[in-house]
């Protein structure tokens, strides 16, 4: 039974997951006023970019376009390994899961790069050989695999015993099944070789979470609805800033009798849920906002 869409090298589970991702991706588009959020345009490029590499993915290489193998397999890697540090960069710069933020995604880029050009498109371009060529460079992907597997549970599992808050908790969790969903994918590709079903399965799966957790951000973290994702102890202490904006930490921990540093802490917290950089951005972004317990 032929399970490939359109006469073309595009297998059905891959055809669904295009579909789905691009579903989103218009709905987004068409419903910008009322979906729009911080990280619009990050989450936006995000969903383009995984569509093209399932498209890319896909599609090559393919006989018929009239363009030699080779180039169109070192295209699709580009493409997907673009794609890999762009998602990576996402949950860098929005979920700020501990882990995440001590490795920088221009770190990451510069490494699978060079790992790209030496393992991969040095190898094939000199022997013709695409099975030898992707056995040599997901090597380093599934080295870092393994290490990463076992730091980021152990992190996100703290972050997780960190948070009160259930919608919080599964803000974390979305983050780290989304960095899950790309590190299964040398795994699937060194166990079951070029299988493109699975291959686009297991890097697409991070966005049934990331979908959900970006449009229920939409809402968790208006003014109104603060309460939900902050802690008593949080509320208490948001709103004391919010109400006091030119007193410091060290006038304002006092009224709560608490050390400066605790305020501090607890301070760090809060930025991390309403997704602030710091001090500034969340005084110019309460202003008026006062949560109530």
């Amino acid at each position: 039974m032929n399970t490939n869409v359109f006469n073309s090298e595009i297998h059905l589970v891959t055809f669904v997951l295009i579909v789905f991702v691009f579903l989103n991706l218009i709905a987004l588009l068409l419903l910008k006023n009322k979906l729009k959020s911080k990280n619009y345009y990050k989450f936006l490029f995000l969903l383009f970019a995984i569509l093209l590499n399932n498209i890319s993915s896909g599609l090559l290489p393919d006989v018929r376009f009239g363009v030699n193998l080779l180039s169109q397999n070192i295209l699709a890697y580009t493409i997907g390994l673009i794609t890999t540090i762009y998602y990576y960069y996402y949950i860098h710069s929005v979920y700020k899961i501990q882990l995440f933020l001590k490795v920088r995604p221009s770190l990451i880029f510069m490494i699978f790069l060079l790992v790209l050009i030496v393992g991969f498109i040095l190898p094939y371009t000199m022997t013709g050989n695409l099975y030898q060529a992707r056995k040599i460079f997901i090597v380093t992907p599934l080295i870092a695999a393994l290490l990463l597997f076992v730091v980021f549970v152990y992190y996100g599992v703290r972050d997780l015993k960190k948070n009160n808050s259930l919608l919080a908790n599964f803000n974390v969790l979305s983050g780290i099944m989304g960095i899950a969903s790309i590190m299964s994918l040398p795994f699937v590709i060194y166990i079951f070789g070029d299988n493109q079903p699975l291959e686009q399965f297991a890097y697409t799966f991070g966005l049934f979470f990331l979908i959900p957790s970006y449009y229920l951000s939409i809402h968790l973290y208006k003014d109104k609805d603060l309460k939900f994702i902050l802690t008593a102890r949080e509320v208490e202490i948001f709103n004391l800033v919010v109400e006091n904006p030119t007193l410091r930490f060290v006038d304002l921990c006092q009224k709560i009798h608490i050390s400066e540093s605790t305020f501090t802490s607890h301070m760090s917290k809060i930025y991390k849920k309403v997704q602030v950089q710091g001090l500034r951005e969340f005084k110019e972004r309460f202003k008026k906002s006062i949560p109530k317990n």
